[in-house]
Formats: structure tokens, C-alpha cells, sequence
């Protein structure tokens, strides 16, 4: 993971807390949102993230912009029909020269049919798995003047199942609102 110390980070997606459990080790300042309350982190981290957690959606985040260093979303988007309108609204949050670290379900794991699945009281749930080809990525954080640094695939008994992207907001830009 890269170094988050201090940086004010938003975490869209924050699930039971996994991620949100690295980046407050790590020393980021979180505020994390997931669209589920009751997916929304678990004790002991929900006690140490009192008021610091939001019932939200990635589409329609409820942030100023330009507010956040790092906005990170793991294994989130390929839940999310509306992908353009999911990343525009994170960039719109990101302060210029902030970072969008995005992890998720590789497109091709989804079109073979894969799809992540978890348990909640006691009952194996599955949520619906949107396709976002990488260029859909690519494409849609350039036009938000917001280019992809690095991009991952992982790998598993050689097909591509993960993949992970670092984006970072231009400095300055005329390219949109708020970017």
C-alpha cells in the first residue's frame, strides 16, 4: 500500500472494514462510506470510526469537492452500474494532485461468470456484478482529467481475476466540473 500517513483520505465502499483497518494503521485521517449500514465496518474499528463513517452511495458522494488527498475503493465498482458517474464523483472530491486508488473484480472473472459472494447473518449472499471493461476506466478518468499512473492484473491459475489502478487528479485543470 502506499504511504497514507496524514493524508485525508476518503474510503468508498468501506465494507466490514478490511481496508479501513490498513489505511488507519498506516496513519490516514478516514472518513469511510458504504452504501449498506449494516456492512458499514465492524467493531472493534466501527467503536475507533464513531462519526466518522457515512451511509452513501459512490455515485452521488455527500463531500465538498476538493477535499480529499486519497479516495480509495476496493473491490466496490464492479457493484456499480453507472461507472462514469461513480468515478466523476470521486475525482469531484479529490483535491488537484490527489490520488484514486481502485482495486476490483477483474472483467474477465465477471463475463466467465465469477462473481463475489459473502456471508451476512448467517445467510450467503452474492450482489450483482456489473461488467466495466478496463478501457471504460482508462477512458473515463482521462476525460476527468484524472489519468491512470499505474494499473495490476492478478492472476489466478492464469486467468486475470483483480486488478488494481492508481489515478492521479491534474494539478490544474479546465477539463469538467471541480477538476
Amino acid at each position: 500500500m502506499m504511504k497514507v500517513r496524514d493524508l485525508r483520505t476518503l474510503e468508498v465502499g468501506a465494507g466490514t472494514g478490511r481496508v479501513t483497518e490498513e489505511l488507519l494503521a498506516g496513519g490516514a485521517d478516514v472518513l469511510a462510506t458504504d452504501l449498506v449500514s449494516e456492512m458499514l465496518l465492524r467493531d472493534p474499528i466501527r467503536s475507533a470510526m464513531r462519526g466518522r463513517t457515512c451511509v452513501a452511495c459512490a455515485e452521488a458522494l455527500p463531500f465538498r469537492s476538493r477535499q480529499f488527498d486519497l479516495v480509495v475503493c476496493a473491490l466496490t465498482l464492479g457493484h456499480v452500474e453507472d461507472l462514469p458517474g461513480a468515478l466523476g464523483s470521486m475525482v469531484e472530491t479529490l483535491r488537484p494532485g490527489g490520488a484514486l486508488v481502485i482495486t476490483c473484480f477483474h472483467p474477465f472473472a465477471t463475463l466467465q461468470g465469477w462473481e463475489r459472494s459473502f456471508t451476512f447473518q448467517g445467510e450467503e449472499c452474492s450482489v450483482e456484478q456489473h461488467v466495466h471493461l478496463l478501457g471504460e476506466y482508462f477512458r473515463t478518468l482521462r476525460d476527468l482529467a484524472c489519468p491512470i499512473e499505474d494499473l495490476q492484473e492478478r492472476t489466478w491459475e492464469g486467468l486475470p481475476v483483480l486488478f488494481g489502478l492508481r489515478a492521479r487528479k491534474a494539478a490544474s485543470s479546465r477539463h469538467g466540473p471541480g477538476c
